[in-house]
């Protein structure tokens, strides 16, 4: 990817061309390289540098030997290849190559660059030339069909293979040799299949030493391989894991030869089979030079615990063979000859100093001395995850030894810490065992997926462990151990004071810590703090050996004694003794001085304790050099609040009363509450509960709640049932008897109950209403009571009504009327009855009686009667004038009425009464608005000039008069400014121009007028005399006022006739008149009517 590359420097002497050329030539098929950010500068001159120093390198006899230079500096460079530090004739490049390589090629080469600036000299490249060895770099063979297996193209020329094996690249592609730079030719060998890759190597000389060379490395993205060589039966590479990355050269332990011919094998390890992939390149057999011994590295002093088993090894160099031989304090140890002494099981009689002397035919080598001591275990102390005896404890088990002194998380505070299962997150954790587990606030859940374990809150947690020294001397004492944690570790502390350790390497790996100081007699507390670094998964590792040296000549002594407890009964208690002296030390535990079978350790624990094990408690501690008794701790046994005797449920008739009863045990003070359907009830204190008259609501789920300072318990429900057998008293009270509208009201019946008024339901569930009057009306209401247990009864309210009164009746207006015809009918129309109790009375008309003849009175009688029988009645007077009907008058409006000015008229008539004004056609150019009976006004429309009209009539009774009629003259007010105009034509006299029409009367080429005349109902017409005046030459009455005239052809004669749009007071029409035998003379054609709609143009 971007940014993942190589960044290269190149100095070059430019040519004449003045081009650079980069040529790219991918080794892989199918990748890609690239290349961007190229920048040339041109150099300041600079004396030789390299930038590359030649390679060590080995092969067999006959095989090529390439080494090579990369330098730079001011031009011209010069080169010189030196051997063993003497010039190679003709040697003068950048590169040196031996194609075929001798025994005499091997030795040390150089290569000096020079230029006018300086001189340098590179490092030295040794060269190395094994014994002869086919096909050594695997470059003989050409494989073609991928993947590369020698089944499908054939053996490795000179080597034997397992099934699973063959040669990368092929076909330009390597899916096994997929990382790293190929060191030698362009091929490898690879192996899956577990078995040897094997050659026999010809031309040992037995008794010389010799070792083998080669490069390793293992295909990348699967499991990684492991590898082992040997020569013959003899291995000279232990079987160790091969990571994938680039080629790494490997060089064995030296061998003698013991034949001129010996078998050479790689022998890849587990994992077996599969994807794992070993490959290998440039093998090469060397005779090893004649050296005499030399120490690599010393063996290590150690401190031991007695018991702990003791390896010492030494690492040395030299000619085979190599002579072995341990010393312990200057004296050989019979039988140790070999590079590792080892001591299964320590005791004290190992303590001392031991040192290895080797030697071979070239000299002798003496190691550094190992000083090892001896001392005890520290007692008690655990690493994380192991039960007392060391044993692997189950995931989700709860750690002995390790506490939670400190968790942030309120859902997980300790103080137990659990073992966590081998899930997520292990791995990433580093796996559990095989001396310790992963424990944690939490375990890690099984039930979740893996990466979905949400773990404990973030921040610090602090873990605890004690032991114990008692028998060993804390000045000598040292702890040493490895941890990990998630997140990082922040500090050990012990009793209480930072040792300054801390931990960043986090959860993939132990790291190793000792402790040397800060150890106190008797008791000491080891604490690790951890941080998760945010809410997740968090774990601590720890594996810890402990020893220190024993106490010498010490009898017993009690360092911190025994404390007094006060637990509560069925609790724990534990005893704790303190004490220190030459060991063993043994304890054993009495209680009121008799002794405890099976307490005999310094620590002594009660799991279950009973009230029987109060007492006094105190520990001897022995050992061979006396005895020391403890104090006394008296143990204090609490008795909690218990319940002996519960409280039983009963089943109680209402109003009756009811006892419940709790009996408990336990220390004083001892209290009571209880409790109704989870409710504390008032006042109930004791163990006695008493309830007088219970009700349905004391009904329900009793509970009493026993505390003292020790404990607090709840009982059994009691459940209390309160039946109701017996309905409410129900009384509706007698009879009451109303008079009909008077006020009243129904009143609720009365009732009781023994469960009380608040549990009755009162529900009125029917009324009844008889269709009689009087003392037989009656209204009758059915009530009924329901207690809460469903118990009812009924009774039933009786009211009877009297109705003596009659019904209110109003009778119709009086009326007068012009004429008999006129008379209203006797249909009670405008009068009115109503009645109390009755919704609709009966109104029926008696009789008229008559009086006079003009005028004449008519008195009309009616009677109203109620369901009841109750009547009344009541009379109407009709007045008949038997007078003819008045005639309107014509009114003419004297007054001058300027456009847009209103002005009353009042209608003449009639003084009769009653007599009414009736407006019959409206003004056509106004609007009129009704002030008082015969009393309106009248509003022009604007810019009317003419004269307005509309009709009345008179109305009395069914009669109506003649119509009459309203002439109002309206004047035209003209307030337009000239601006300029001169009045060029006058009209002649006589004529009222409302609309006017261009026409040719005469053919004469003259332009006439046709003028509508609106108050003369005619169309004026005006012919032209040629000199711009016109005369008036004819008129044509119409059938109307007309409001507009067009001059049209009519009947496509060629000659204009005449269209007008006329209107009066009822109707308006459009009537057309054509110019007769074309002489200017016009008669009426045709009249089209229509109605009230007054055309505004035609």
């Amino acid at each position: 990817g971007n940014n993942y590359g190589i960044r290269i420097a190149y100095r070059y002497t430019a040519d004449a061309s003045g081009t650079f050329t980069i040529t790219n030539q991918a080794a892989i098929a199918g990748t890609t390289f690239h290349l961007y950010g190229f920048c040339n500068y041109e150099t300041t001159p600079q004396e030789p540098f390299i930038n590359r120093q030649p390679s060590d390198a080995w092969t067999t006899l006959g095989e090529s030997v390439n080494l090579s230079v990369v330098g730079g500096g001011a031009a011209p460079l010069f080169y010189q290849w030196f051997k063993d530090g003497a010039p190679l004739p003709d040697q003068t490049n950048a590169a040196y190559s031996i194609a075929s390589a001798t025994f005499d090629d091997s030795g040390v080469y150089t290569v000096v660059l020079s230029n006018a600036l300086g001189v340098v000299t590179s490092a030295n490249a040794t060269v190395e030339i094994g014994l002869p060895i086919s096909n050594p770099s695997f470059e003989v063979d050409t494989f073609t069909v991928w993947p590369g297996y020698t089944a499908d193209n054939g053996p490795i020329t000179g080597w034997s293979t397992p099934t699973r094996a063959g040669i990368n690249p092929v076909g330009g592609q390597s899916p096994f040799a997929n990382i790293g730079t190929i060191p030698h030719g362009s091929q490898v060998v690879f192996i899956q299949d577990d078995g040897t890759l094997s050659q026999t190597i010809n031309g040992l000389i037995p008794g010389v030493a010799y070792y083998v060379k080669y490069y390793e490395n293992a295909r990348a993205g699967y499991a990684t391989p492991s590898c082992a060589v040997t020569i013959g039966s003899e291995t000279i590479v232990a079987a160790h894991t091969v990571t994938p990355g680039e080629y790494r050269a490997v060089t064995s332990e030296m061998f003698v030869a013991t034949d001129t011919s010996m078998l050479l094998a790689f022998v890849k390890g587990t994992p077996y089979g599969g994807d794992a992939t070993l490959l290998l390149d440039q093998v090469s057999v060397l005779r090893a030079p004649m050296l005499p011994p030399a120490v690599v590295t010393n063996p290590q002093s150690q401190y031991l615990a007695e018991g702990e088993r003791l390896v010492l090894t030494v690492t040395a160099t030299g000619t085979p063979y190599r002579y072995y031989q341990w010393q312990f304090n200057d004296a050989d140890l019979p039988g140790e000859s070999s590079p590792t002494l080892i001591r299964n099981s320590v005791t004290p009689a190992d303590a001392g100093q031991y040192r290895l002397i080797i030697s071979n035919l070239y000299g002798v080598a003496t190691s550094a001395v190992a000083v090892v001591q001896v001392g005890k275990s520290i007692t008690e102390l655990f690493s994380t995850g192991v039960d007392n005896n060391r044993n692997l404890l189950e995931g989700g088990s709860v750690d002995p030894h390790y506490k939670l002194a400190y968790s942030p998380d309120l859902d997980y505070p300790g103080p137990d810490t659990v073992v966590f299962y081998d899930y997520w997150p292990i791995p990433p954790y580093l796996t559990n065992g095989p001396l310790s587990k992963w424990i944690g606030p939490r375990i890690n859940d099984t039930n979740y997926a893996p990466g979905a374990f949400p773990g404990t809150a973030g921040s610090n947690y602090v873990y605890r462990t004690e032991f114990l020294m008692d028998t060993t001397d804390p000045a000598t004492a040292r702890i040493f151990g490895q941890w990990a944690s998630d997140n990082n570790g922040l500090d050990i502390s012990l009793n209480g004071v930072s040792l300054g350790i801390s931990n960043v390497n986090g959860f993939a790996s132990l790291t190793p810590f000792e402790i040397s100081s800060g150890f106190v007699p008797g008791l000491n507390v080891l604490e690790f703090t951890i941080n998760n670094f945010t809410p997740g998964p968090t774990a601590l590792r720890v594996e810890l050996r402990g020893v220190a040296m024993p106490l010498v000549d010490t009898p017993p002594q009690i360092i911190r004694q025994p404390s007094a407890q006060l637990v509560v009964e069925h609790g724990s208690v534990e005893f704790r003794v303190e004490a220190i002296g030459t060991g063993p030390l043994t304890y054993q535990w009495y209680v009121d001085g008799f002794e405890w079978f099976d307490a005999t350790n310094w620590s002594f624990r009660i799991p279950d304790v009973s009230r029987y094990y109060a007492g006094d408690y105190t520990v001897v501690v022995s050992s061979p050099l006396g005895s020391v008794e403890s104090q006394v701790a008296t143990l204090t046994v609490a008795i909690p609040a218990a319940i002996l005797q519960q409280p039983q449920g009963q089943l109680v008739e209402a109003g009756s009363s009811v006892t419940l009863e709790v009996q408990a045990e336990g220390d004083a003070p001892l209290n009571y509450q209880w409790f109704l359907d989870g409710s504390p009830v008032d006042g109930a204190n004791g163990p006695v509960l008493s309830i007088t008259n219970a009700q349905l609501v004391n009904a329900g789920g009793y509970q009493v709640v026993v505390s003292n300072p020790y404990r607090s318990v709840t009982s059994a429900v009691a459940t209390v049932t309160v039946v109701d057998t017996t309905p409410p008293v129900l009384d509706c009270g007698p009879q009451r008897f109303i008079e009909y509208g008077t006020a009243w009201d129904f009143t609720d019946p009365l009732f009781s109950d023994n469960s009380g008024a608040g549990g009755v339901t009162l529900a009125l569930i029917d009324v009844v209403t008889n269709a009689g009057c009087g003392p037989n009306l009656m209204i009758t209401r059915t009530w009924r009571a329901t207690d809460v247990a469903g118990n009812s009864s009924q009774c039933t309210q009786i009211i009877s009504i009297q109705d003596t009164t009659p019904p209110a009746l109003v009778c119709p207006p009086d009326a007068t009327v012009l004429i008999d015809a006129d008379v209203p009918q006797p249909n009670f129309s405008g009068g009115s009855v109503a009645d109390i109790g009755d919704p609709s009375p009966v109104v029926v008309h008696l009789e008229d009686v008559s009086v006079g003849e003009s005028p004449k009175t008519i008195t009309r009688t009616y009677r109203a009667t109620d369901v009841c029988g109750n009547s009344i009645t009541c009379a109407q007077t009709i007045t008949v004038l038997n007078e003819p009907v008045p005639v309107p008058p014509d009114l003419t409006v004297t007054d001058a009425v300027e456009d847009g000015s209103a002005v009353n008229i009042t209608l003449g008539g009639s003084s009769l009464a009653p007599v009414s004004w009736q407006i019959i056609s409206g003004p056509r150019h106004g609007s009129l608005v009704m002030v008082s009976s015969n009393v309106y006004t009248y509003l022009p429309e604007p810019n009317f000039n003419g004269v307005d009209t509309f009709t009345y009539r008179l109305v009395i009774g069914s009669s109506t008069s003649v119509i009459a009629t309203v002439t109002i003259p309206v004047a035209y007010v003209d307030d337009v400014k000239p601006y300029a105009f001169t009045n060029a034509v006058t009209f002649p006299a006589g004529t009222s121009p409302r609309a006017l029409a261009v026409i040719d009367l005469k053919k004469d080429l003259r332009i006439d007028l046709a003028v509508a005349d609106y108050p003369a109902r005619a169309i004026n017409l005006l012919t032209n005399n040629g000199f711009g005046t016109f005369t008036n030459a004819a008129q044509i009455p119409v059938g109307g006022n007309p409001v507009s005239v067009q001059a049209v052809d009519v009947n496509k004669d060629g000659v204009q006739d005449l269209v007008v749009a006329i209107e009066d007071e009822i109707n308006s029409a459009v009537e057309v008149y054509t110019n007769v035998q074309k002489t200017g003379q016009f008669a009426l054609a045709q009249r089209i009517d229509l109605g009230a709609n007054a055309p505004a143009y035609v």
